[in-house]
């Protein structure tokens, strides 16, 4: 297993290994919580009935009534598909996981734990966004919600308005950071 590792200057590399496995042990958490409390989330099976309901949006509904007239147009209660019981097949108003655009879809509804949903097009399902931790927004999100009541999370919904991706690091990051085996 490859552990990624910082390098401090006053501690040792296998305490700092220590606290990037507890990041990725508090993000299994999350995971595991949700497949838990979440039935729809065991194996996180993409849905590709879904698919064929995306369509791109400038703007989500902004208040109950609207994602109620939006959800009715949506009409997901009437799409043929195999993924979940009908009942839990509804309609999002929800970023890509590319977080450049704004789709409306019918998908299967998720219990999120603590960060915001995105839908990924490539696995036709809906799963957590790392990078929007809930408590960090300025209207904070429950610990857990569900996945189609976004408009009460508006945050969540917020295209980010610098660049998405960062491919290199800051140089004094990057030369403190180096990969290690775990033992």
């Amino acid at each position: 297993m490859v552990l990624f590792c910082k390098k401090l200057p006053k501690h040792s590399s296998h305490v700092s290994c220590i606290l990037e496995e507890s990041v990725a042990a508090v993000l299994n958490k999350y995971e595991r919580k949700s497949e838990t409390l979440d039935p729809s989330a065991q194996g996180i099976q993409e849905c590709k009935e879904s698919l064929g309901t995306v369509r791109r949006v400038d703007y989500c509904p902004s208040n109950e009534r609207s994602w109620k007239e939006a959800e009715f147009k949506k009409g997901c209660g009437n799409i043929k598909q195999d993924c979940v019981d009908s009942k839990r097949f509804l309609y999002h108003c929800i970023l890509t996981d590319m977080m450049n655009e704004t789709i409306e879809v019918c998908a299967p509804i998720r219990v999120m734990f603590g960060y915001c949903p995105v839908y990924t097009l490539i696995g036709a399902k809906i799963h957590h966004n790392y990078a929007r931790k809930c408590q960090q927004l300025f209207k904070p999100c429950p610990e857990d919600f569900e996945s189609n009541n976004l408009h009460q999370y508006p945050e969540c919904l917020e295209l980010p308005t610098g660049p998405t991706l960062n491919p290199d690091p800051p140089a004094s990051y990057s030369e403190r950071m180096h990969f290690t085996k775990r033992r």
